[in-house]
């Protein structure tokens, strides 16, 4: 079975907290095991939200990307620092967190 993400919303699409906020949700759904999720996005600019996804796409400026399988992450700091760390299946060896 496949869990799905039809459409999620967070809010805070023009103010830093959504930013954080979109950042986080990969990694919240990846350990839910949901096998698809999509951004509702509304009608105008939200760049801030969109700048979250940047942290997992073309977050060199060009086409780096977080790596396609979850690595086991943990931080000292929880209350303060979100980690999540991953392999990239296409290049061996390489780790992104």
């Amino acid at each position: 079975m496949k869990i799905a993400i039809t459409e999620y919303e967070s809010g805070g699409f023009n103010h830093i907290a959504g930013t954080i906020a979109q950042a986080d949700k990969p990694g919240h759904l990846r350990r839910a095991k949901s096998f698809r999720s999509q951004l509702l996005a509304p009608n105008g600019t939200y760049s801030y939200a969109l700048a979250g996804f940047r942290a997992y796409r073309g977050f060199d400026g060009a086409n780096a990307n977080f790596g396609d399988t979850a690595l086991q992450s943990t931080s000292n700091n929880v209350q303060n620092v979100v980690v999540y760390a991953s392999e990239d299946s296409t290049t061996p060896g390489r780790t992104v967190s």
